[in-house]
């Protein structure tokens, strides 16, 4: 799906306005990965961005409840987690604009066989307070 017009100005109305300067979108393009949303790699003339998008009507506090996953995952100070930008509505879509991480050359592609975890990993648990998802693997290291 393309990113709807709509859409694009309302992100380059609010990165102009949080800039102070005119910040323009030169092109989106799909990012691929995901089962739930639309993504998108942004080319800004503030360099590249991360947006996700999704129906406002089916998925309405959505990108509410992951920014604040991404924030307290930041918070651990561990594990290299993408900057937040906004998070908003435009119309019937609502979306979450973070920086952009480009994919690491190199992911590990099995455990190691003691069973054990890959150093710079993290394993929860239990989720912390107020957390109502579950993260099933995180091993981006910084």
């Amino acid at each position: 799906m393309p990113l709807p017009e709509s859409l694009g100005l309302h992100l380059e109305t609010l990165l102009t306005d949080r800039q102070g300067h005119p910040v323009t979108i030169r092109a989106a393009h799909p990012v691929h990965g995901g089962s739930v949303n639309d993504a998108f790699r942004l080319d800004t003339d503030l360099g590249p961005l991360f947006l996700k998008t999704n129906s406002a009507d089916q998925f309405p506090s959505l990108f509410n409840s992951e920014a604040h996953g991404l924030h307290l995952l930041r918070q651990a100070g561990d594990l290299r987690v993408p900057a937040f930008i906004a998070q908003g509505e435009c119309d019937d879509t609502t979306f979450l604009l973070l920086e952009y991480v480009p994919r690491p050359k190199r992911m590990p592609v099995s455990r190691p066989a003691s069973g054990g975890s890959w150093p710079g990993c993290i394993a929860i648990r239990r989720p912390p307070s107020g957390w109502t998802g579950t993260i099933m693997s995180v091993c981006y290291r910084k």
